[in-house]
């Protein structure tokens, strides 16, 4: 049961919001490159899962004070959200955003 919350999580979970994020970026935000837009997709597709983690640790040590050993683990998930992003979003935001050239110009109707 937990390797199923664990394949949600680092997953299936990154996948959805890179693909939902690269589909609608465009029509958000027509004048970003497809670059950017891809980026941003895979990006956020590995820091969000990575968010609630990091919070955690941030709230639990600021309780007992600022500790220099709590940027070790903040830099840990940093690395993993980084992987999460390149392994899994990339691909998922590029394979989303396959085909769908620039929105057309209104004034090319006109």
């Amino acid at each position: 049961m937990l390797a199923i919350i664990y394949l949600f999580i680092l997953v299936l979970l990154p996948a959805a919001i890179a693909f939902i994020l690269a589909s609608t970026l465009p029509r958000l935000f027509p004048e970003m490159s497809h670059r950017s837009q891809t980026f941003s997709a895979a990006g956020a597709a590995g820091c969000l899962p990575m968010a609630l983690p990091m919070i955690g640790l941030v709230i639990g040590a600021s309780y007992g004070g600022f500790d220099a050993s709590l940027l070790i683990p903040v830099a840990a998930l940093l690395v993993v959200a980084l992987i999460i992003a390149l392994v899994i979003g990339l691909p998922v935001a590029m394979l989303a955003q396959r085909g769908k050239g620039a929105p057309p110009d209104s004034a090319d109707f006109d």
